[in-house]
Order: C-alpha cells, then structure tokens, then sequence
C-alpha cells in the first residue's frame, strides 16, 4: 500500500472528492497526508479530514504566499497575528476530533515572490518555532532558498529552547548538497512527479542516493502530474507512477518502494 505523503485535497470541488478518494484506493493508496497552505484551505482542509477520517492526515499552515498580506509590516505585528492564526486552526481541528499531524506547508520560495523574502523568512520560523513547541515534524516548500531554508531550520533547532521534530523537504528539487544538510539534520526528502520529467535528472539523481529510511513519495495533488499525464490534474491514484519509477531509479522492486516509503511517512508523522 502507498502513501502520499503531500496533497492538497482542500483544492478540488467538493463533488469530486468522492471519486478521488475511491480512485486513490483503487490504486492502492492506503493513506494520504492532505496538507493545507493558507486560512481559507486550512479551514477546508480540516473539514476533508474529518469526513475522511480513516484515510486521510491533517497538515496545518501558512505558505510563502500568505506573506504578501504582511509586506511592510513590523515583526512584532506578524508574530502576534501568526500566534492567533496558528492557536486558532488547531482549536478547529480538535472540535472536529481531527488530529494535526504536522505543521505546513510552510516555507520559503524566491522563484516567484523575491520581493516578499523578509516576511517569508518570518512566517516560516515562526511556524518552525510553533513546531518545536507542539512535538510536530514541519513540511517544508524549498525553492531558490536553500540558504535562508538551512539558516531557520538550523537556527530553531539549535537555539536550546527544543528541537524541530524533523520533517520533510516536500516535492524536492534542490542540490545534492542541501539534500545532504537536510538529511544530517534528520530530514527526510519527498520525491513528487516531476522524478518523471524529461529533464529533471538532478531529481532522479536524489531519488536514488536518499537513504531507505528517509525516501518519501508524493503526488502534491492536484499539480505536478508524473508522465505520461502530465499536464491534467494530478490526484493521489497517480502515485503509482511516481512509486515505480523510483523503483526503476533504484532498481529494487516497485513492492519494496511501496513498503518503505509508507513506513517511512508512517513513523515521522507518527500515523498508527
């Protein structure tokens, strides 16, 4: 059975949710971390894993995108709107008996928003702060950032006040080298569909030198369909072709990828 550790299921119609929920079981899709990214999706978010208790796990926080609002704005401010936005979306979640198994996605990315880079850092250590507070592993958007990325998360966990429960660096596309620093500070390294992409051989070059025990597999549903469907909307049914084609990176059986990259999704997340 498979895992998929990063989808937004918060971002399809309501209507739709059904088939795809039945399309991922079919697929052999056991379990799927459904991960929110700003207020309106948390919200959703929530709600979709409370229907779906038994399949799905609940991802909790506020992306790179949600620094726009706080462009200009002094960090004391964004500190004490971050706390409220956090203390309220996990209130949400307990009245609807939905456990928070992680904080994110959270992150930063410079590819599209360089101009919101400061409150960007801001919001993803305060995130990373709340974390080590709450005992959680963070998912984590990296991209063009790698260096501010390692400053946070190297800063949060060596500060003495806790430790970054771990995490992920969700749909990775980084170097070899920042693939190196996360997984010594204990990260794991989510492989999304792009593995499958003509020309994204640097990801097929991670997937096969992360160690068994911190390969994690993800549609980032509904982007990033892997080949041959991409293009269309991506869901987690579409997981396998992501599965096997690490398989054939690796070339250890598609079964053994399925059984230690849910292990591995299971025990950081905590999920049994």
């Amino acid at each position: 059975m498979l895992f998929d550790s990063h989808a937004h299921l918060a971002s399809f119609p309501d209507d739709k949710l059904d088939g795809i929920v039945k399309n991922a079981i079919s697929a052999g899709v056991s379990d799927v971390m459904c991960t929110g990214h700003e207020q309106i999706m948390n919200e959703r978010t929530i709600e979709i894993c409370a229907r779906y208790h038994k399949m799905l796990h609940c991802a909790l926080g506020y992306d790179r995108d949600c620094a726009k609002a706080y462009a200009g704005v002094s960090r004391l401010e964004i500190v004490r709107a971050m706390e409220g936005l956090i203390a309220g979306m996990l209130q949400q979640a307990a009245q609807k008996h939905v456990r928070v198994a992680a904080i994110g996605e959270i992150g930063l990315d410079y590819h599209y928003s360089p101009e919101t880079a400061e409150p960007q850092k801001i919001l993803f250590q305060l995130q990373v702060e709340s974390a080590v507070g709450l005992g959680l592993p963070v998912i984590v958007h990296c991209r063009d950032a790698e260096q501010d990325t390692l400053e946070i998360l190297s800063a949060v966990s060596g500060g003495g006040g806790g430790r970054v429960s771990c995490g992920v660096i969700h749909c990775f596309t980084g170097s070899a080298e920042f693939a190196s620093k996360v997984l010594n500070m204990g990260f794991y390294i989510g492989i999304s569909g792009i593995v499958t992409f003509r020309n994204a051989e640097n990801v097929r070059e991670i997937a096969k030198y992360v160690p068994e025990d911190r390969l994690l597999i993800e549609t980032d549903s509904p982007y990033l369909s892997p080949m041959p469907d991409r293009g269309r909307v991506n869901e987690p049914a579409r997981l396998e072709s992501v599965a096997r084609k690490v398989a054939e990176i690796r070339g250890i059986a598609y079964e053994k990828v399925a059984e230690m990259t849910r292990a591995n999704a299971i025990r950081l997340f905590n999920c049994m």
